[in-house]
């Protein structure tokens, strides 16, 4: 069963800021998918 968590990301000003945590997420071990929404200041994790 794949769970969703979405959390608060603070002090994104740009697209290239989400990438960066989008792409740095990925790396951590059991993330199958992030992604960033920089209007929100969420990442939405799984």
């Amino acid at each position: 069963m794949e769970k969703q968590v979405t959390i608060p990301v603070q002090g994104m000003t740009c697209a290239s800021c989400v990438r960066t945590v989008e792409r740095n997420l990925q790396k951590v071990p059991g993330v199958a998918q992030a992604e960033v929404n920089l209007a929100t200041e969420r990442a939405t994790i799984r």
